[in-house]
């Protein structure tokens, strides 16, 4: 099986909408989320412009956190010969 990214939208998808339909009450992704921005506001709404930039591509991949750790990660897989 080939990965894509169509593949990896697909599974993000169809594990956030089976989590919210089994979620207890007061738990769903949501919910978290409101608990996270009570408890750390700052970082939390960091990591929601960090995702969005990213998936965006309003940053330059070079200054894209997200990107450069892909990059660092990958690196060190190749090192490892786990391609």
């Amino acid at each position: 099986m080939t990965l894509t990214s169509v593949a990896a939208w697909r599974a993000l998808i169809a594990g956030i909408v089976a989590y919210e339909i089994v979620a207890p009450p007061g738990e769903l992704l949501t919910d978290g989320m409101d608990r996270w921005r009570t408890a750390h506001p700052v970082l939390a709404v960091i990591s929601v412009w960090l995702v969005a930039a990213h998936l965006l591509r309003v940053v330059p991949p070079a200054a894209d956190p997200l990107s450069v750790a892909g990059r660092v990660v990958g690196g060190v897989r190749g090192w490892l010969g786990w391609r």
